[in-house]
């Protein structure tokens, strides 16, 4: 068996029940939870706006991955840079869902400008050197697009089988594959969920999962959740805290 077929093995085990327990567990137990809705409103609200924008990356970048700025910090001056270098592709993406989007070649040489730019952008720096963030950059490109971009820190890439050096020119290969992976999640829960209910229309059945979970969960903060966030805090508490 593959590493590839290893992974999706995991996957297909997990049910909508999983996901709901994992959202659950999360926002019982973490204490930040509030950072991300703020940041989301904020960056969604104000798209044209890219001062605005890279003010939603930076709070949600300093709540969510300061363990990792402590030894110097992002220049929000390069965020905003690279908000308005990437803008307008910003803009066609930002309401695509995983689901529907074929993750071949053609999207990969897309996306890979607006990644990297926003790999450099995050970058931690002190005075002897830089390094760059995976983490920090998909959490960044949640904000942006938050049905296409998953987010993910070491813990939840190593659990998929995705492997990188923050530093390396790894990072976008194996962000890429962890992409794939959590497509094929979404369409397994998707999937089960609209057999389950008897939904036709796939679109409902996901917007009325995401719904379900976040009531099952106690998330009460008023925002647009999107199902690969429902998703990344099953994965944050399982394999990032061990809470399930």
């Amino acid at each position: 068996m593959t590493s590839d077929q290893r992974v999706l093995a995991i996957i297909q085990k997990i049910t909508v029940d999983d996901v709901k327990e994992g959202s659950k567990a999360f926002v019982k137990n973490e204490r930040r939870g509030y950072i991300y809705p703020d940041a989301i409103n904020k960056v969604q609200s104000n798209f044209g706006r890219p001062d605005k924008i890279s003010e939603g990356i930076a709070d949600l970048l300093r709540g969510w991955h300061n363990s990792f700025y402590r030894f110097g910090s992002f220049n929000e001056v390069e965020i905003l840079a690279s908000v308005g270098r990437c803008h307008t592709e910003l803009c066609g993406l930002r309401a695509k869902n995983i689901r529907d989007v074929k993750l071949d070649t053609d999207f990969e040489a897309q996306i890979g400008p607006i990644f990297r730019s926003f790999l450099d952008a995050t970058a931690g720096k002190n005075r002897r050197s830089a390094a760059r963030t995976v983490t920090g950059t998909s959490k960044s490109l949640s904000l942006l697009a938050p049905a296409l971009f998953p987010m993910c820190d070491r813990a939840i890439s190593q659990a998929y089988g995705c492997w990188w050096a923050d530093d390396s020119d790894f990072g976008f290969i194996e962000y890429t594959k962890f992409m794939k992976y959590m497509k094929a999640l979404v369409e397994q829960l998707v999937g089960e969920y609209a057999r389950t209910h008897r939904i036709g229309d796939l679109n409902r059945a996901e917007t009325l999962l995401v719904g379900e979970v976040k009531a099952y969960s106690g998330d009460r903060y008023q925002y647009n959740k999107s199902l690969l966030k429902t998703i990344d805090e099953y994965n944050y508490a399982k394999y990032t805290e061990g809470w399930c």
